[in-house]
């Protein structure tokens, strides 16, 4: 079963193993599955086989509907922004795994070491809380962000060895058994997070530091500068920083998620005793 991938690609290289018997293709998009038999038929020309069947509709709701039925179940989906952020959640992993057969495997798309790493982590902890075997692996893709890209490869087999290549397969121009094995050995500071939950990345600005702030600093106002300025203030991790506006509301819509800043309510150019008495107490 291929959830996604209506262009046909995946489709395209699942049959060039030999112990496929048949392929269901389901995308939610059945535009995506007629441009590309009009403009990619190199990608697409499978999709006409007589060993594939195409359904057009909800990938959850199929999956949901046929347990226990599918060996592989590939998807092919985008990032996890908008709809397709459902495809990355623990619900959508109970039901691919629901749908396999036992010993069935699933394959994901697992985003890109160098800019999702707290994100492959999490898809990690998930998939091992329902499955036996998990892993990452990745490959190389051009247009991809940073030229990699990355598969959650799970199974249901107990004790099977993902890294390790069950067949040779005929007739491609980038996999191989040692491209194959090659992908699941990662850069250590991808192995060092994903097997022993060391966090080798360097950081940067005000995350370069632990320590607490020793010095504070007061913003009163919301004009046009005073978000450029609070951004400015907090690049220093010495700095604490006090946003105060008329309204707490305002002073909450600049702090943001800006780190050690904090929102109150003060007026500054009232004329009121104790609204200036406020605004002293606060400044000292």
């Amino acid at each position: 079963l291929v959830i996604g991938g209506g262009d046909g690609g995946v489709v395209r290289e699942v049959l060039k193993h030999d112990t496929v018997e048949q392929v269901v293709l389901c995308d939610i998009d059945e535009a995506v599955i007629r441009v590309s038999k009009q403009f990619l038929p190199h990608m697409s020309s499978l999709l006409n086989d007589p060993r594939v069947t195409v359904f057009v509709g909800d990938g959850f709701k199929f999956l949901a509907d046929n347990t226990s039925t599918y060996d592989v179940i590939i998807t092919d989906s985008s990032d996890p922004v908008g709809p397709a952020a459902s495809l990355f959640q623990k619900p959508y992993f109970e039901l691919l795994r629901d749908a396999l057969t036992p010993g069935g495997h699933i394959s994901t798309q697992g985003e890109c070491l160098w800019i999702h790493l707290d994100l492959i982590q999490d898809l990690l902890k998930t998939t091992r809380t329902l499955f036996p075997v998990a892993e990452y692996a990745f490959t190389t893709i051009p247009t991809y962000p940073s030229g990699q890209i990355g598969f959650m490869v799970c199974s249901k087999e107990a004790g099977r060895d993902l890294a390790k290549p069950l067949r040779p397969v005929p007739n491609t121009r980038y996999y191989n058994s040692e491209v194959h094995k090659a992908a699941f050995i990662l850069p250590e500071f991808g192995r060092s997070l994903l097997k022993e939950g060391k966090d080798l990345r360097p950081r940067f600005g005000a995350n370069a530091t632990d320590k607490a702030p020793s010095k504070k600093v007061l913003l009163l106002g919301s004009g046009a500068v005073a978000r450029p300025c609070a951004e400015y203030v907090v690049r220093n991790p010495d700095n604490a920083l006090t946003i105060a506006c008329r309204t707490l509301k305002s002073a909450e819509a600049l702090a943001g998620d800006l780190r050690n800043t904090t929102a109150v309510s003060l007026d500054a150019g009232s004329e009121d005793p104790e609204k200036q008495a406020a605004l002293e107490k606060a400044i000292a």
